[in-house]
């Protein structure tokens, strides 16, 4: 199983998150030289992660060293890997039981201008990107909010749809596009799978020299998305 949660900023209002708040370490990081958005994103995110750890997984009171890559301080007895991204006005949780590494990416739509900057830089094999059908399948995309009592975590239907923008109606939508170069949407994807994988191998930028070894070891895949008007991306990396 592959959860993906994207997390409402309702949720910062609920007793849990007000709870976390008040954990040291997870303040000491939160409060760092950061931007109001970034800092906000990050509470999300970060709280969002205990509270999925908490519930989904029954660990009681989960600790989480957030320097650098979280990681879970508890003792399991089952493997368990996790990881989060967040951009202005999306937040996303991936956790699963199933691999020993996860790394996830949200970007929204990349602009022209920097999109031929990527495309120069990152996507110059012209590399078509696959999805792994089965990883593909194996994700259960939900949103988690706050309804004024409690906390809720919702499952949210997957569509596709062969449209090239994804439309308010569809939610989550695959997206099919042209593989044209400097293209936004190849641009965007290309970045989120980079990052994604990157953050998979654990190294970060600096492994980037090693992407295509990294990227060959690894499942991939990628979706579309729609918040509030504005479209996303998201790229999925398990090993």
């Amino acid at each position: 199983m592959i959860k993906l949660v994207f997390v409402n900023e309702s949720c910062q209002n609920s007793a849990f998150f007000k709870k976390i708040r008040e954990n040291s370490a997870f303040s000491e990081h939160i409060n760092k030289p950061l931007s109001h958005k970034v800092k906000k994103d990050r509470e999300l995110a970060y709280g969002a992660l205990s509270y999925l750890l908490s519930k989904l997984f029954l660990i009681d009171e989960p600790r989480v060293d957030f320097d650098r890559k979280p990681t879970l301080l508890n003792k399991l007895s089952n493997k368990l890997a996790f990881n989060i991204s967040h951009t202005d006005g999306a937040v996303v949780v991936a956790i699963t039981d199933e691999y020993e590494s996860v790394g996830v990416d949200v970007e929204g739509l990349i602009q022209p201008e920097r999109a031929r900057r990527i495309s120069e830089r990152l996507l110059t094999d012209k590399e078509t990107n696959k999805d792994d059908l089965l990883l593909f399948q194996s994700i259960e995309l939900a949103a988690l909010y706050y309804n004024g009592e409690e906390l809720v975590l919702k499952e949210v239907n997957r569509r596709q749809s062969a449209e090239k923008k994804p439309t308010e109606n569809t939610k989550i939508s695959i997206k099919e596009i042209d593989k044209n170069e400097s293209d936004p949407y190849l641009a965007t994807e290309g970045y989120t799978l980079l990052e994604a994988t990157l953050k998979c191998d654990g190294g970060g930028f600096a492994s980037l020299k090693r992407y295509g070894e990294i990227k060959a070891c690894c499942k991939s895949a990628s979706l579309w998305f729609l918040i509030s008007g504005r479209e996303y991306s998201l790229s999925l990396c398990c090993l």
